[in-house]
């Protein structure tokens, strides 16, 4: 399956997100926004699919429980509109949005490499990717637990930058010392 091994890096992702985040220089931008694309498309999808099956499912319970009378062709003709604009929703946020949003906050994080920052917010997003076709209504929660995320891969990101940069302090140090 295609999105098995992207759902599996995202999983291994959220389990340990500070490890991942401390080896993100080995991943590749294009790996990256590989798993991140194929996220964006597949809950996308998902997502469509779900508001389609949700809103036949509630005709049928309005018919069947309450009395009232359902046109099934002209439900799913709107319903299949829907899930499409749902769908072309994800793609439109997940991409321009967050190249977007990415540019305004990288204007206040300049100390970051621009790819190294999209490899952070990508990574960042897949909670939202990964669990916001269960329930719209908790996307807020998600782009803040998405946020936290964010943060801590610019903390990961500055600290190893520091850590890079003391030994080679230390060891001009103590070659001027001898």
């Amino acid at each position: 399956m295609i999105l098995k091994k992207s759902i599996t890096n995202s999983i291994a992702f959220l389990k340990r997100p500070e490890e991942t985040f401390k080896n993100l220089k080995s991943e590749t931008l294009e790996k990256v926004l590989e798993d991140y694309m194929k996220l964006l498309l597949g809950s996308g999808i998902i997502a469509g699919i779900i508001s389609i099956i949700f809103s036949m499912l509630r005709a049928v319970y309005l018919q069947t429980f309450q009395g009232i009378t359902i046109e099934y062709l002209r439900l799913l003709n709107y319903s299949i509109g829907l899930g499409t604009g749902i769908f072309f929703f994800y793609l439109f946020i997940g991409t321009f949005g967050m190249i977007i949003i990415s540019t305004i906050i990288w204007l206040f994080v300049r100390k970051i490499k621009y790819y190294e920052f999209i490899k952070i917010i990508c990574m960042s997003l897949y909670p939202f990717f990964l669990f916001s076709w269960i329930y719209v209504k908790a996307a807020p929660m998600l782009l803040i637990w998405s946020l936290f995320l964010l943060i801590l891969g610019i903390k990961n990101y500055n600290e190893k930058k520091q850590e890079k940069n003391v030994p080679k302090k230390t060891r001009k140090k103590s070659k001027t010392k001898k």
